[in-house]
């Protein structure tokens, strides 16, 4: 059996971004219905315990703060307290190369993810919204056909 995020990379993409940050199954399955594309929270609860995170390297500890962005802000900060003889000086070419390296990345992550939420809505858009589950009062799924008994 195929998990039901897996399934679609379009869904897999925007799960696993939510889950990276640390948003809980209930709320990204909210979310993913609101967006016209019901997933249940159970689906997410089982599809997070075979995803494939990304390992770091040995030695290299994790860590919530991103370097890119501490590298711009510290070469911004250093660029705006220069004055404009200094911002053209050889010296302060590092500074610069870095500052826009770092901002280079900020955008090119900024462009992808906005690449994928543009075409998880194209598609919604396309296809029109996917027909919801009913739900019990406890949130779990009905699956399979009712029948009316008298």
């Amino acid at each position: 059996m195929r998990c039901g995020v897996c399934a679609d990379p379009h869904v897999q993409i925007v799960v696993e971004e939510d889950l990276d940050k640390g948003h809980t199954a209930k709320f990204i399955s909210e979310t993913m219905t609101v967006r016209g594309f019901p997933v249940s929270t159970d689906v997410i609860l089982r599809h997070k315990t075979h995803r494939v995170k990304p390992l770091a390297p040995e030695g290299v500890k994790p860590t919530k703060r991103d370097i890119a962005i501490l590298v711009q802000e510290r070469a911004a900060d250093k660029i705006e307290a220069m004055s404009a003889d200094d911002l053209f000086d050889p010296a302060n070419d590092n500074l610069l190369k870095h500052g826009l390296s770092a901002q280079k990345a900020l955008d090119a992550r900024e462009k992808q993810k906005g690449s994928a939420v543009s075409a998880l809505l194209e598609f919604a858009r396309l296809f029109g919204p996917r027909p919801v589950a009913a739900l019990l009062e406890d949130g779990m799924t009905i699956d399979g056909e009712a029948v009316e008994v008298e």
